[in-house]
């Protein structure tokens, strides 16, 4: 729903997880032309939602948890 309401503005992260709900909303949001993060599943304690999302490409950034801050403040800093 943020992605369909804010489009190119939305920063989306994903952290761990199982399913498919949050490769879900990072499609629509880069579908929508916003920022799409996921956590490297190396540090995540359930790796399986960040690697499907690698998997399916729509994580464009993949960063351990102590590095997103920096660069969602960028992202804020620029829309």
């Amino acid at each position: 729903s943020a992605a369909q309401a804010y489009g190119g503005g939305v920063y989306g992260i994903l952290l761990a997880g199982f399913g498919v709900d949050g490769v879900d909303g990072l499609t629509s949001i880069q579908n929508r032309g916003g920022m799409t993060v996921v956590q490297h599943p190396e540090d995540a304690q359930f790796p399986y939602a960040p690697q499907k999302a690698i998997e399916v490409g729509v994580a464009e950034q993949i960063l351990e948890t102590n590095n997103i801050a920096t660069p969602l403040m960028q992202y804020r800093n620029q829309s």
